[in-house]
């Protein structure tokens, strides 16, 4: 008999589609003789919660989220209650958690009443945030004091070996083929605001290496799925859940263009006919013929990590293009009727105000390419990432508000759509 176990996705995190990762834990769990039972707390609360909070749900100051958490542990204690049923009738043995930043304390929360009523469970742990602590230098043992097993990096292969007795354990997935594809039968699709859509990833990784990012770091190598496989998991998610559109997960759908080229083919000449948008990377060997494609097999829209228009701060963000190469890009996708949006950092380690103004001027000459600004924030020194270890030299210091006001002006001046909840969206928590 298949043993149960309880994967529950805590809040606050992105509302819009169901979780991908517990998709792809739930599915690769059940082929290997365990039965997954998913509460996805995060959506039944947002479905249930005041509207002034699902407005603010993942771009929480931190003064809003100690009210936030304790008006949620209150207000909702029933729907955490609920897992006490769930865990009595399904006989569940094990209990996973997904820890994000936004999450950990509610997962701590958690887990402590999960202690004290219900001694026999195991709790297993894995996500993100779990990498973070280690390049924070906690120790993970102490630190999650909870779980009686840690997953660092990705989860599929470390999660189905539960009965190994080490607490902290890796298995890195070296094919994407070894883990097959994520499986949503067991989310009720209802509750999550994008209707008739769901969440997918072509590839894993990322082939750059941006000296501020850490994403690039949770996975050993980039790689991606067979296309054709991809394309016939496609058809088959279109023809289960009715979908209409899909959102790629990868963090850049244009990492092998070789493969990106054979995938949009097999997508148009089987007739998938999904929207889609993605994640791109600015680079220099894309044609008119492949955007084409892009735009004929289904896609709606682009997210662009442009981050700087000064060429001395893209090299030493580690960007690997310069803006002529970026202006470029933004004229072949608008050329295509391709929509775009764009990200930008500022105070990179190294930023003059020559440099920002560069940015701004940047983004007058090319008003015309950029259909929306997605984010700005001022530049986060995350651990394990080259630019921390850059602005401890430097001795960081964030700069003052003027900058984002300069940002602010310059948009509005210009008429560029921009998304008002995601600005300085990554330094509120």
């Amino acid at each position: 008999m298949k043993e149960k176990i309880l994967l529950i996705v805590m809040p606050p995190i992105w509302p819009n589609l169901p979780p991908l990762g517990i998709a792809y834990i739930s599915a690769h769990l059940e082929r290997n003789n365990f039965f997954p039972v998913i509460k996805d707390l995060n959506a039944e609360i947002y479905n249930l919660i005041e509207k002034k909070w699902q407005k603010r749900w993942t771009v929480l100051t931190k003064e809003e989220y100690e009210v936030f958490f304790q008006y949620v542990v209150s207000e909702f204690n029933y729907k955490f209650e609920e897992i006490f049923d769930i865990i009595e009738r399904e006989n569940i043995k094990y209990i996973g958690f997904s820890v994000f930043k936004l999450n950990e304390k509610f997962i701590f929360k958690i887990a402590d009443v999960l202690r004290k009523k219900e001694e026999d469970i195991k709790i297993i742990i894995g996500g993100p945030q779990i990498q973070y602590r280690v390049w924070e230098g906690k120790d993970l043992r102490s630190f999650y004091y909870f779980a009686d097993k840690i997953i660092v990096g990705e989860g599929e292969k470390a999660i189905y070996k539960l009965r190994n007795n080490n607490k902290i354990y890796h298995e890195p997935v070296v094919k994407l083929s070894e883990v097959g594809f994520p499986e949503f039968k067991y989310f009720d699709l209802k509750n999550y605001k994008r209707k008739k859509a769901l969440p997918v990833m072509f590839s894993r990784g990322c082939i750059n290496r941006c000296a501020f990012c850490a994403e690039t770091k949770l996975f050993d190598k980039f790689k991606t799925y067979n296309e054709l496989d991809f394309v016939e998991y496609l058809l088959y998610l279109k023809k289960v859940y009715k979908i209409k559109w899909i959102t790629f997960f990868d963090s850049l759908i244009n990492g092998n263009l070789n493969k990106l080229y054979n995938l949009l083919d097999l997508m148009i000449k089987n007739k998938v006919e999904l929207y889609w948008d993605a994640q791109i990377y600015i680079r220099n060997d894309m044609d008119d013929e492949i955007f084409q494609m892009m735009k004929k097999s289904g896609c709606v829209g682009l997210f662009i990590g442009l981050e700087s228009g000064s060429d001395k701060v893209l090299k030493l963000m580690n960007k690997r293009y310069n803006t002529e190469i970026a202006s470029r890009f933004l004229q072949a996708l608008y050329k295509n009727n391709l929509f775009a949006e764009i990200s930008l950092i500022y105070d990179f380690p190294g930023e003059t105000e020559k440099d920002f103004e560069e940015t701004l001027l940047f983004i007058k000459k090319n008003k015309k390419y950029i259909p929306k600004i997605a984010q700005i924030n001022k530049f986060i020194p995350l651990p394990g990432t080259e630019a921390y270890s850059l602005a401890m030299d430097q001795n960081f210091q964030n700069s003052s508000s003027k900058k984002l006001e300069k940002f602010i002006h310059v948009i509005k001046e210009n008429n560029i759509i921009y998304t008002e909840s995601y600005i300085e969206n990554l330094n509120l928590n």
